[in-house]
């Protein structure tokens, strides 16, 4: 039996790319995979696929950029899922222009989504992963945070303070 059956693992941006091969391998292992994603179609798309598998997923519309989402999402969580044993911090936004082509409200996104949305989840759910004394956070970060990449620097950016932050722990 595999070490996260019955677990509840959640996984932001849980429905598409990374995030959708991780909701299903995870689900796949016996995981109850909570899936909280802003595109609605994919987000129903994906719990649909894998309750039809036979396996366990529960969908939230989460806009992570929202630190109140995030908030009144989590609590609905605790209420209807109840702990969550791993938390996946997988979702973010790369707009893929240089620097000077970013609007304002474009860098803004960044920060809210690829890292501001990271410490609100992590402090929604670490208070009770510290009360079990079991738990694991798993940070999504990129090779962009540790190398130069064409028109990727604000994510750079962000993906390197991830890593970073992850090195010093």
């Amino acid at each position: 039996m595999s070490i996260i059956a019955n677990k509840n693992v959640l996984i932001t941006g849980g429905a598409f790319r990374i995030g959708k091969k991780l909701t299903y391998l995870m689900a796949i292992e016996g995981a109850h995979v909570v899936i909280w994603d802003i595109n609605r179609k994919h987000l129903d798309e994906v719990t649909n696929a894998i309750k039809k598998r036979g396996y366990t997923a529960t969908g939230y519309y989460c806009d992570v950029s929202d630190k109140k989402q995030i908030e009144d999402t989590a609590q609905k969580v605790k209420e209807e899922i109840g702990k969550i044993d791993i938390l996946v911090n997988n979702a973010g936004v790369v707009f893929g222009k240089s620097y000077w082509e970013y609007s304002d409200e474009e860098i803004q996104k960044t920060i809210k989504i690829n890292l501001m949305a990271h410490l609100c989840t992590i402090k929604a759910f670490l208070p009770e992963m510290r009360l079990a004394n079991s738990g694991h956070i798993v940070t999504i970060a990129s090779a962009a945070g540790i190398t130069g990449v064409a028109n990727l620097s604000e994510y750079a950016t962000y993906k390197f303070e991830n890593l970073d932050n992850c090195l010093r722990e």
